[in-house]
């Protein structure tokens, strides 16, 4: 059992070879009394920081958790009065997290874990990124540009034709730049969106079940878990599939996959699992 965590990790390809590989460097348990948790961690959503800190969102013990990055031990937590849906870092000393029909919290590290404002749009919110002075967040079915104050941008919910873009939407995350807009959708697959609503690629297949979470790395490709499929697979920029995880793939003694988080500052990929005190941390090689 211990061996396959000692070999590299490696991608199938399928349109072209993947650059990106890993191979799993720890397991962490990231509960403890001292931080009075009461049920399974669930781990849906992660962010990392400049400095390599790690926040992590604790669904069903309504919490976010700060862990260092040597160590990955928890320090401190926040508890939230609703269900979190995802967290994304605002900057190095302070972060957003999506709570529902709870708007959204932003959540000071300084000098401990504190929310001290926020903002309620009037519909759900799940999917939340930040970038550039601006909020990224789904309800349901659809995708909205936010400023930090709240004040409504944009919104995207139908394409050119005038019909339903999404459908579940759990998770999103926003290229570098803002061009880009990838969307988990739990019905219909990993869907991408440009800033005027375009739609630039849909994968929907059976080789991600239920997407959950999702994640764009510095090179520009997309890392999505598949919930019910038990893996995290990697596309390109525009949706194409380069293959599954290895390592992270469909196992039937695995749970599934709730969210990844990938820390710039280590090179590290940090996967969490439904309903478990562990946290994954993987090197990239």
């Amino acid at each position: 059992m211990l061996e396959k965590f000692n070999q590299h990790l490696i991608v199938r390809n399928y349109k072209r070879t993947a650059k990106l590989f890993f191979r799993l460097k720890i397991k962490r348990n990231i509960a403890s009394r001292s931080h009075q948790t009461v049920t399974p961690c669930y781990i849906n959503s992660a962010c990392a920081l400049e400095d390599g800190t790690l926040v992590l969102a604790d669904r069903d013990n309504r919490k976010l958790k700060r862990v260092e990055s040597s160590n990955y031990t928890v320090t401190d937590s926040c508890y939230l009065s609703a269900y979190p849906w995802q967290v994304c870092a605002v900057n190095n000393q302070e972060v957003a997290v999506s709570c529902g029909r709870a708007g959204v919290k932003f959540v000071s590290l300084q000098p401990k874990m504190t929310v001290t404002r926020q903002i309620n749009p009037g519909h759900t919110c799940r999917g939340l990124a930040y970038v550039d002075g601006h909020l990224y967040i789904t309800d349901v079915d659809s995708v909205y540009e936010y400023t930090t104050t709240g004040t409504m941008l944009r919104q995207f919910t139908k394409n050119q034709s005038g019909k339903p873009i999404f459908c579940n939407i759990y998770s999103l995350a926003v290229s570098g730049d803002g061009g880009k807009i990838y969307v988990a959708d739990r019905k219909n697959g990993l869907v991408s969106i440009d800033r005027t609503g375009k739609v630039l690629g849909v994968f929907n297949s059976l080789k991600v079940r239920s997407p959950e979470d999702i994640l764009v790395t510095d090179n520009g490709s997309v890392l999505v878990c598949g919930y019910d499929s038990k893996n995290i697979v990697q596309f390109g920029s525009d949706c194409e599939m380069i293959g599954e995880v290895d390592l992270l793939k469909s196992n039937s003694n695995e749970k599934g996959c709730t969210s990844i988080c990938y820390s710039s500052f280590s090179s590290k990929v940090i996967v969490g699992r439904y309903s478990t005190n562990e946290i994954e941390v993987y090197e990239l090689i």
